[in-house]
């Protein structure tokens, strides 16, 4: 579904393969990649498995997989993902969470760290 520069759409958007926003979009988004133009504006929610941001975000975003947030990007408000690139000049902003993502602490690691300070 692609929702172009001049089009307003307010409502659900449901069981969408790729959703592309260059207009506006109030509502519910649930699509397995959705694409938000450096001219869209999205505020509301978004189930996803993938995004790619340009433009502007605000509301509930939830991205199963990868989120890219490009330069001049705007996201506000609870965001999650399982792996997440931002390009400078980006901005992300609200309750951010990071789902699914495993840390494994190395005591090695920090010991290094500590001796070359202590240098």
């Amino acid at each position: 579904m692609e929702i172009g520069k001049s089009t307003c759409v307010e409502g659900r958007i449901d069981q969408c393969e790729t959703c592309f926003v260059a207009g506006g979009v109030e509502g519910y988004i649930a699509s397995r990649y959705l694409e938000i133009d450096k001219n869209g504006r999205v505020h509301g929610e978004a189930n996803v498995e993938e995004a790619v941001i340009a433009g502007e975000f605000s509301g509930q975003l939830t991205v199963s997989g990868r989120l890219h947030l490009k330069q001049g990007a705007k996201v506000m408000g609870e965001v999650s993902y399982s792996e997440i690139a931002v390009e400078a000049g980006a901005l992300l902003t609200g309750r951010i969470a990071a789902e699914g993502v495993t840390y494994k602490r190395s005591s090695s690691g920090i010991k290094a760290i500590l001796e070359r300070i202590r240098r």
